[in-house]
């Protein structure tokens, strides 16, 4: 299958990962490649795609460098600079000829262009409703359009009566990437001389660094 995945560009989508996000569109893609697919990238051009995965630059970097959301979040800048730029995955999106689109991108752009252009979608709600994207996802649904989240409670959050098209698909750890420490173990239960994790679920996060988008 030709597929588009498509990831918010808060952050550049390689390793080390700031967050789970970029975590996980990165490990998406890598995995779909590795069943024979052919997967598209779409994400910010300072990301750097896995190996036989096409990167496709939605903006030439991540956001946060010149916008920071602590500072810039709900401002008509940002959300301009929002806009145009997946106006322009949207349309990418729409002519590209893909089997299937992953949303990741918690853009309200992305789903109304499933529904306007009949495009089957995926689209993973991987945080609590914001009222924005709420009415689009609503607004979108549609048989060609499945929505997951990554637990009941949470698509409870999202709809009272949830569509047929929707989906809880729990998530996932590649063993392979983020092996079990024992040392790390021992310091979460205390035998190391403290209780708070240290980096054994996310070894590459930086110190002080925040996952909201």
């Amino acid at each position: 299958m030709k597929i588009a995945l498509m990831t918010h560009i808060r952050h550049p989508v390689r390793p080390p990962f700031m967050g789970g996000m970029e975590a996980h569109g990165w490990h998406l893609a890598r995995a779909l490649v590795a069943r024979g697919h052919e997967v598209t990238l779409l994400a910010s051009g300072d990301s750097a795609a896995p190996p036989g995965v096409r990167l496709h630059p939605v903006v030439p970097e991540h956001y946060d460098r010149r916008y920071p959301w602590h500072d810039f979040h709900g401002t008509e800048v940002l959300i301009a600079h929002l806009d145009a730029a997946f106006a322009g995955a949207c349309d990418h999106v729409a002519t590209g000829g893909y089997d299937v689109v992953h949303n990741n991108t918690l853009h309200r752009f992305v789903p109304r262009v499933s529904r306007a252009k009949r495009l089957p979608m995926v689209s993973s709600m991987h945080v609590p409703p914001f009222e924005v994207l709420r009415r689009a996802m609503t607004d979108s649904v549609a048989p060609w359009h499945l929505v997951t989240t990554c637990s009941t409670r949470q698509l409870g959050r999202w709809w009272e009566v949830p569509p047929t098209t929707a989906r809880v698909v729990g998530n996932g750890i590649a063993l392979d990437d983020w092996p079990f420490s024992p040392r790390a173990m021992a310091r979460r239960s205390g035998r190391g001389g403290s209780r708070r994790p240290r980096g054994h679920i996310w070894p590459h996060r930086r110190r002080g660094s925040r996952a909201c988008h």
